[in-house]
């Protein structure tokens, strides 16, 4: 196989059943030479817009150099994907593709929320926070008001926030109780943090404790917004923004 470019590889025939074996999401992308929807295409299958290519492996397959292999398949347009689930051919479909049509291709044979989730979830946990930020910025505002992808918003604000106290045990032990979903824990604690310093602000009238106080109420409220308990997380939310300090 020679490397296109990281997200495009090109396959020959021989190469196509251990290609879809080896990986449970993969796209073919058949083109040819003198193609102008099929160079369309590749732009599209390269670049970052389309969120659900994230989870899938694309390859590429030159027309021009396999005609036999195009006749035997009944490509009678160019380009054409295949896509391949769990090694099996799910869907194929040829001629001018916008991005639109693209997302539907990959979408309507099965939901791939799930494995987007689990492939952001990941990137978090490995701390490659411009990955999930590109990704969700890709997306469409309800595409990114889904539950799921809400929690993952917040919990990439959570990590983007600056921390009130940076050498305080107490920023290592909501980070502990995050990963432990010990969600009892955390909204007694954000209680206790975020009356305390409402009470030093309103008694000290202090700009470094104000902007401290800002920065945790920030904080939390991501903290809030991952909670799973939705109702609670609410009324936390409603509790929070009764401080006169609140943005």
């Amino acid at each position: 196989m020679s490397e296109i470019a990281a997200r495009l590889i090109a396959i020959t025939p021989a190469e196509m059943a251990a290609v879809v074996t080896q990986h449970p999401n993969v796209i073919i992308d058949v083109w040819g030479e003198n193609c102008a929807p099929c160079k369309a295409l590749r732009g599209l299958l390269l670049n970052d817009a389309i969120p659900e290519l994230l989870v899938y492996e694309c390859f590429s397959l030159k027309a021009d150099n396999h005609t036999d292999w195009v006749k035997m398949h009944h490509i009678r347009q160019l380009p054409t994907l295949f896509l391949y689930q769990d090694g099996e051919l799910v869907n194929r479909q040829s001629g001018i593709i916008s991005a639109g049509q693209l997302q539907l291709f990959l979408n309507q044979n099965r939901d791939t929320r799930d494995d987007l989730r689990l492939f952001l979830e990941s990137e978090l946990a490995a701390g490659k926070l411009d990955n999930v930020e590109q990704a969700l910025a890709a997306m469409n505002e309800r595409e990114r008001r889904h539950p799921e992808f809400a929690r993952i918003q917040s919990h990439l604000h959570l990590l983007n926030t600056p921390l009130p106290h940076p050498d305080n045990e107490l920023v290592s032990r909501v980070m502990q109780a995050l990963r432990e979903a010990d969600w009892a824990w955390l909204a007694n604690t954000l209680a206790d943090v975020i009356a305390t310093q409402a009470k030093q602000a309103d008694a000290l009238l202090h700009k470094d404790v104000a902007e401290s106080l800002h920065d945790t109420k920030h904080w939390f409220i991501a903290m809030i917004n991952a909670m799973p308990d939705r109702s609670k997380a609410q009324q936390w939310r409603r509790w929070l923004s009764s401080f006169s300090n609140m943005e």
